[in-house]
């Protein structure tokens, strides 16, 4: 299973981008041209939807944050520095995320919309939906789709931190290459690849059926929820957020925090890194 997904799962990630883009606007056109039948899943209240997808972050980072503890673990100069690369990685995605869904999002629905009373009749004097709200009326805002931003960025936020498992299994060959002359490093290198080995393994694949499982719903907010430019909008900002943060907030020649960065950063290199060419 790890050889397979390795080797067809895992695609470049500006493809990535391009399939994710077409796709959300491919699939939330056509609610607009046809009707689509009742289903479970497009009930907002299905167990998808309500338990995983709502909480998608808190469920990515449950998976993910381990997996790169452990290879950072193996591929990192320093411990303390490749789990400070980790971390700073996490709050800097976090930052993003909590900036766009409660900041922008939040506020634009909240203040960009009108309200109506019990008898559809527009209340004029209310401009925010909170108070709307109070008053038992109906908000009519312009809302964008949190779920689309969420779940098209930590699609390319797994992507980005599992493409070093391309070559994983060959670290130890490719080390002994790279480090020929540091042979503690090399040893080091081989001893912690060996013990975590089979976790990594395991947990690319759970990132990978995570992923699947965030693409399922991510077709299925397109389907079922939300407006065409509701989640157009939602979609862009998760692609403007991936190439602010993974390509370049981490992949700057200052303090380079992407994945992979060490002494044998030249097997692991991301293809797309500009910066990691040059040690490729």
């Amino acid at each position: 299973m790890y050889n397979i997904l390795t080797k067809y799962y895992l695609i470049h990630t500006n493809a990535k981008i391009l399939l994710l883009w077409l796709g959300v606007l491919g699939l939330s056109a056509l609610p607009n041209l046809a009707t689509f039948p009742a289903q479970y899943f497009g009930q907002k209240g299905n167990f998808v939807n309500r338990y995983l997808a709502k909480w998608s972050w808190g469920w990515t980072l449950s998976f993910l944050t381990p997996y790169m503890i452990l290879t950072s673990y193996v591929y990192s100069e320093s411990l303390k520095r490749g789990i400070f690369a980790v971390f700073v990685r996490l709050m800097i995605c976090t930052g993003f995320w909590y900036f766009w869904t409660v900041c922008i999002f939040h506020t634009v629905q909240n203040n960009f919309g009108m309200c109506y009373d019990s008898l559809r009749n527009p209340a004029l004097n209310i401009t925010d939906r909170s108070t709307c709200l109070g008053k038992k009326y109906q908000w009519t805002g312009w809302d964008i789709s949190g779920h689309a931003f969420i779940l098209c960025y930590t699609s390319l936020m797994i992507t980005s931190e599992l493409r070093i498992a391309q070559k994983w299994r060959n670290i130890t060959t490719e080390a002994a290459r790279h480090l020929m002359n540091q042979t503690k490093l090399l040893e080091r290198v081989k001893s912690r690849q060996k013990r975590t080995r089979k976790a990594v393994e395991i947990l690319f694949c759970a990132n990978c059926a995570l992923e699947l499982l965030w693409m399922f719903s991510l077709v299925n907010t397109c389907l079922y929820f939300h407006t065409f430019m509701s989640k157009a909008f939602g979609t862009l900002f998760a692609i403007i957020s991936w190439i602010a943060t993974y390509d370049g907030l981490f992949n700057n020649s200052v303090f380079p925090i992407y994945p992979g960065y060490g002494p044998i950063r030249g097997i692991i290199c991301d293809d797309n890194k500009k910066s990691v060419k040059k040690n490729c």
